[in-house]
């Protein structure tokens, strides 16, 4: 009878094993099934990053385009401002020569 109750439990071990096995392959599997969803929603999530990328790149670019276009302008106002400030200055030069001139005229 021990050899019987040896055996049996030889063979409740080996099956205990043989469960035990399955469901280390199941885990397996349900893990590498996890890690493939997981790695699929990655890529979207990267592709997702990468479209809002290049939105934002376009954008950049018209940004500064027209950041450029306002430089422009204002560079344009500037060369304006400073013409008409040496217009006034020599106009402003001109009439004191002409005032000193004429008040020389006076004392002379």
């Amino acid at each position: 009878m021990n050899e019987t109750n040896g055996s049996l439990r030889d063979r409740v071990s080996r099956i205990e094993g043989g469960y035990e096995h399955l469901a280390t392959k199941a885990d397996i599997a349900e893990t590498k099934a996890e890690i493939a969803n997981v790695k699929s929603e990655l890529k979207a999530d990267v592709e997702n990053v990468r479209a809002e990328l290049a939105n934002v790149k376009a954008e950049l670019k018209s940004d500064i385009g027209e950041a450029n276009a306002k430089i422009d302008r204002l560079a344009a106002e500037v060369a304006r401002l400073e013409t008409r400030l040496l217009l006034r200055f020599g106009s402003i030069a001109v009439a004191a020569v002409a005032a000193a001139v004429g008040f020389s005229q006076l004392l002379g």
